[in-house]
């Protein structure tokens, strides 16, 4: 694992309020605080997140930390495994922060959200106006399995500021050992709709659900006063919040998407079964194979993918799903735009050639590329959600197609994949789509793309390359090797990669750093292809500005034991509408980090106490928007038991200047690499708290707003 990732770390920004995570905190004795999802004062909670700022291989800055914990049902543990989760595909914007106010606490061992096993933080009032998304995720621990809903609120002004609520939003049983029913997400709406399938598989309970079932809960509405068990009994769910769409079906059903409610003007489910069928309504269900019949297509694998790219006329968002073509094989991507009854419009079929060859860095698998798969073992029933990513880049006007490929011919576990491209123009998506590679590994060499420093237009090197897993492993998993794609606002590809990386030690020896790595696949014009950025890898460290404790990334996870990892990257872990809703045609470019709407990858941090704790973490802009009209404001009040405390209140004034001072003596003032505005690094945090970062304050302070 490696040890030496580049501490790049932004605590602050220009125009930021200070660093204080939330979810970065670790219990009072180092005893677990994570939530126990039967007691009722653990059903919401809302708290203050500020994101601690990454620099990519490429030097461009993003903001991560840990959104949200798993819960806790097994003493022998922190807290629970993550399974399927995923992220809101668009954003609100102008709306109320949805909880009155939120905890924060800074540099305070042993504070958080826990009733008892936190000290409490200190009630804050959240912004107005604010941008709003949210997130689902699954967690497990022997019979428990419960669905987390995160409802995430930021003010445009101050992008790393994060106002999150917690909901519990489903739960099994109401102890340990109760098992009514097994979940799998699934997907979230920027409102809070949350939408799995359940079952009751291996359920010993006498009470469990049957058959197929298919659930939405409006997590915006549950009441924390009750759980929200799901059971044969319908008085033991919320019922303000809680929607059956489906019950007891002998039809096995994938776990769904849905559409928007704030495009469709409704929360409308959209999925599919093992008949072949595309399955959408808002309370009633329709299932047909309208999206099939009349193409190539004979029959569909995987669940169903929603993309934000409109393409027709009336249309709410795009669907895609694998496809089985003439070859009996997944051959094809069948892709279909619906409207706000979920209703097919258009459809497409895109069905792959035998090879496809990475322009860009010169290769072509050797035996030709394999099936698309991702779809087999246990996705189907727990998720993740969605093979193919479908997007568009605004910079070359075409759409974008993407899912990955098992070029090995071993099933499964097979090691050396391909993530396939596909351009095409939205008038005539399958009469002009062209391929080509994202990301690959090699069956001959075992090496694969390369990773590099920068655009190798602009001078970048070769910084890694693609491996297959089992060189990471030592072969005690063999593969997948690559995650699902999913595709930013801009078009570009990101996907968890396994990956050796070569770096330096502190006596200049080299040496090679084998991990699974979060990636971006940067759009080349110059070659139609594309290039790999690292984006962020276990490693990453950080002195937890809240818990005033390190915390490091200790793991991401691509595969399990015998398929894709349920937890990994799939096509919903990206927010594909840019950061704040902002027209495309207002970013700098294919790598700008606002191109994110913002992404959730399921990982582990390691506390230097020993805490090790499975959280959903979060990668996002931390760019302030165009409205951060006062680079220096970063506070309402300079008093720490004001509820304007580290809130921006349009203004620079003492209040503001006291609080940077509280900031920098707490040694978490880091805004520069340099108080000389003429050197490169001038407003490039460098992980340091110096006397650079107080000047370079202070010329904050006495310039204008504007």
């Amino acid at each position: 694992m490696n040890r030496m990732v580049k501490a790049a770390g932004i605590a602050a920004l220009a125009g930021l309020s200070a660093s204080a995570y939330a979810q970065d905190s670790t219990g009072v004795g180092g005893v677990s605080d994570a939530l126990y999802p039967y007691n009722l004062a653990h059903q919401r909670v809302s708290y203050v997140l500020d994101l601690s700022g990454t620099t990519t291989s490429w030097e461009n800055i993003f903001g991560v930390g840990p959104l949200v914990k798993s819960a806790k049902t097994n003493v022998n543990f922190a807290n629970n495994l993550l399974s399927g989760n995923g992220i809101s595909q668009t954003n609100l914007t102008g709306v109320d922060a949805f909880s009155p106010e939120y905890s924060l606490w800074v540099a305070t061992p042993g504070a958080g959200v826990h009733p008892t096993n936190n000290t409490a933080g200190e009630p804050v009032l959240p912004p107005s106006g604010t941008t709003q998304f949210a997130a689902i995720m699954t967690d497990f621990d022997q019979r428990y399995n419960g669905v987390t809903t995160t409802i995430v609120n930021y003010n445009p002004a101050d992008p790393a500021r994060l106002f999150v609520t917690r909901i519990n939003a489903a739960v099994n049983g109401t102890v340990e050992t109760a098992d009514d029913s097994q979940f799998g997400v699934g997907a979230v709406d920027a409102a809070g709709y949350s939408y799995f399938r359940a079952d009751a598989s291996g359920s010993t309970a006498g009470n469990n659900v049957t058959g197929n079932n298919l659930f939405r809960v409006a997590a915006q509405l549950r009441n924390p006063a009750q759980l929200n068990h799901i059971s044969a009994t319908p008085a033991e769910q919320d019922a303000a919040a809680f929607q059956a769409l489906l019950v007891g079906s002998g039809t096995t059903h994938n776990t769904p998407s849905c559409l928007p409610s704030d495009r469709a003007g409704n929360p409308v489910i959209a999925g599919s079964n093992f008949a072949v069928q595309y399955v959408r309504g808002v309370n009633t269900l329709t299932s047909d194979s309208s999206h099939i019949s009349g193409t190539t297509a004979t029959d569909q694998r995987g669940s169903v993918s929603y993309s934000p790219a409109r393409f027709v006329t009336n249309s709410v968002g795009t669907l895609a799903i694998l496809g089985v073509g003439a070859s009996a094989t997944t051959d094809s991507i069948i892709m279909f735009d619906v409207d706000a009854s979920g209703n097919v419009l258009r459809k497409n079929v895109f069905t792959k050639p035998a090879s496809v060859s990475d322009p860009t860095d010169a290769y072509t698998p050797p035996l030709g590329n394999g099936p698309f798969d991702h779809y087999r073992s246990q996705v189907a029933f727990r998720g993740g959600n969605g093979q193919v990513a479908v997007g568009y880049n605004p910079f070359g006007g075409f759409g974008v197609v993407a899912a990955v490929t098992y070029d090995g011919g071993v099933g499964s576990t097979d090691p050396y994949q391909s993530v396939l491209v596909g351009h095409f123009d939205p008038a005539d998506p399958a009469g002009t789509i062209t391929w080509r590679l994202a990301g690959w590994v090699d069956i001959g060499t075992n090496l694969g793309k390369p990773i590099k420093s920068g655009p190798g237009a602009l001078g970048g090197t070769v910084i890694g390359t693609q491996v297959p897993l089992s060189t990471v492993t030592g072969g005690s998993v063999l593969g997948p090797s690559i995650s699902a794609p999913a595709i930013d606002a801009a078009g570009n590809i990101w996907f968890l990669a396994a990956a050796e990386q070569y770096k330096v030690d502190d006596m200049g020896v080299p040496f090679s750093d084998f991990d699974t790595i979060l990636v971006r696949a940067v759009y080349d014009a110059t070659t139609g292809g594309y290039e790999l950025e690292r984006v962020l890898e276990p490693g990453f460290t950080r002195i937890g500005n809240n818990s005033g404790t390190r915390y490091t990334l200790s793991f991401l996870g691509i595969a399990d034991s015998n398929s894709i990892d349920s937890d990994t990257l799939f096509s919903n872990g990206l927010n594909q509408s840019a950061w704040n809703n902002m027209d495309t045609a207002d970013l700098d470019g294919q790598q700008d980090p606002r191109s994110l709407g913002g992404l959730v990858l399921s990982a582990e941090i390691t506390y230097e106490t020993g805490e090790e704790y499975q959280c959903l973490f979060y990668v996002g802009n931390i760019t302030p928007g165009p409205d951060n009209t006062c680079p220096a404001d970063l506070t309402g009040s300079s008093d720490p038991n004001d509820p304007t405390y580290g809130v921006p209140d349009g203004d620079a004034d003492a209040d503001d200047f006291f609080y940077y001072l509280d900031l920098f003596v707490a040694n978490n003032g880091d805004l520069t690499g340099s108080s000389d505005p003429n050197d490169p690094t001038y407003g490039q945090p460098d992980g340091d708290s110096d006397a650079d970062d107080f000047f370079y304050y202070l010329d904050l302070f006495v310039g204008p707003c504007l």
